[in-house]
């Protein structure tokens, strides 16, 4: 009752339902929004620019490498028979190359395979954190409280909203979110006044963000 009290009167209150996967991998990206640079692209788009830079890069070497004469020489021999075999020419040099583009495309693939990987992990080990709670908008504060648990946010630490398709955060101290999901938004009977409530109490514009 004390943590109800200090948020004045009561202005909003919603029943939030848990966040999914993909609702928490959208969290994480709007968390990370202000640290991405503005020309930088994500997801496919990034990996697809990756690998194409690295075919660019290979291809301009081979050039090169085909222009200036370059030659390379790879010899393999087997100490118990004296057997060896010889490869030589521009065929190696290019070789080279495709398994150096090779390394470095599957070296971002396995990086981008552990991070979704760790992710999965902490949204499972989360549990209750991202689980069904109210939220409970006063004066002078929000509460989120599940069954085990409340904590009480000052409008006034609250930073930002970003939208995105299927989810609306409130951003709190930079470092964590509250989630509305857009099913929630839809079914209020007022969706435009909460909105501008919400936003009255952010001093910051809504920020939009791509999924």
């Amino acid at each position: 009752m004390g943590l109800v009290a200090e948020l004045g009167p009561i202005e909003q209150e919603l029943l939030v339902p848990a966040l999914d996967i993909g609702g928490y991998l959208a969290l994480q990206r709007a968390l990370l929004q202000p640290l991405r640079r503005p020309f930088f692209p994500r997801g496919l788009l990034r990996l697809t620019l990756w690998i194409g830079a690295c075919m660019l890069l290979g291809l301009g070497l081979g050039w090169l490498s085909a222009r200036q004469g370059w030659m390379g020489e790879l010899w393999l021999a087997r100490g118990d028979t004296g057997q060896d075999w010889r490869l030589g020419g521009a065929a190696v040099v290019f070789a080279g190359l495709g398994l150096w583009m090779l390394g470095l495309t599957m070296g971002v693939l396995l990086c981008m395979r552990q991070q979704m990987r760790l992710l999965r992990w902490l949204h499972r080990e989360a549990g209750e954190m991202l689980g069904a709670h109210n939220l409970i908008m006063g004066e002078h504060a929000m509460l989120w409280r599940n069954a085990s648990r409340s904590v009480l946010l000052p409008w006034a630490r609250v930073n930002r909203l970003v939208a995105t398709p299927g989810q609306l955060f409130i951003v709190v101290d930079q470092a964590s979110a509250l989630w509305l999901p857009e099913a929630l938004l839809a079914a209020l009977p007022d969706r435009a006044g909460f909105m501008a409530y919400l936003e009255s109490r952010i001093p910051t514009p809504l920020k939009e963000a791509r999924a």
